[in-house]
């Protein structure tokens, strides 16, 4: 094609970096704490029975769970004894049998009793071996906040930020926008992470029409990531990058 007339646009591109999907709460691992006057003949058993219905602990991975209920002893690991004779470690032994058992059904978390030294407080660390979230809850049938009340239970992993999101439509200023349908164009991206540009990304694409929408202040341009392996629209990065455009003159 030759163009007697033709008018060179450019501009910058981006798809919203600002924007991040949430990092994690720290809740990869959590820790539980019975105090010293919960154990051994404390407020711990209240966990075992109301109105005839015994007490249980719902853990969850994310994608499987497993429920084990309170009992006074137990014949397998789905059940945690909450004997009043127990010491600090013999309780956290219960637990840790428990959340790590087989009976009922298996989870991707782990429990280590953190003491074992004799100390009256008990304490359990539970993580999630694939780093995901970790969910707890309590089934009573009582207004006692199991759980809350009698187990304290608190997230201990390290927070992670945000993780920038990449968009599918690709938006951004001309310095001056052409009047006519652009007939050529060149696109290029920096794929970055946390402000760290990692990747380029540079080819050339027809932008027509179809593609490109001029509100007058800004242009939007979509399917002009088709092209390119990187960045995808399905990775979890952002990208900035530079507009040039070709079109028709008078």
């Amino acid at each position: 094609m030759i163009l007697n007339n033709f008018v060179i646009s450019v501009g910058d591109l981006t798809n919203n970096p600002d924007k991040t999907h949430p990092g994690s709460s720290g809740d990869n691992q959590k820790r539980f704490v019975i105090s010293s006057g919960d154990v051994g003949g404390g407020n711990l058993m209240n966990l075992y029975t109301s109105m005839g219905t015994t007490g249980n602990m719902t853990i969850n991975d994310g994608s499987s769970s497993r429920t084990m209920s309170f009992t006074y002893g137990s014949s397998n690991d789905s059940q945690i004894s909450i004997e009043s004779d127990q010491s600090a470690d013999e309780v956290e032994a219960g637990f840790v049998q428990a959340i790590n058992g087989s009976v009922g059904g298996s989870i991707a978390v782990t429990a280590v009793a953190a003491s074992s030294d004799g100390a009256s407080d008990a304490t359990i660390d539970l993580s999630h071996d694939s780093g995901g979230s970790i969910t707890v809850s309590f089934n009573k049938n009582d207004a006692s906040q199991a759980g809350s009340t009698y187990i304290t239970i608190t997230n201990t992993g390290t927070p992670a930020a945000g993780v920038a999101a990449a968009q599918d439509t690709i938006t951004g200023s001309l310095d001056a926008a052409p009047t006519k349908p652009p007939v050529v164009g060149k696109i290029t991206l920096r794929q970055s992470d946390s402000g760290d540009v990692k990747h380029l990304s540079s080819f050339n694409v027809v932008i027509d029409k179809d593609n490109i929408t001029n509100d007058g202040s800004s242009i939007y341009v979509t399917g002009s990531l088709s092209g390119a392996t990187e960045p995808d629209v399905s990775t979890l990065n952002s990208v900035l990058g530079d507009v040039l455009i070709i079109a028709e003159g008078y």
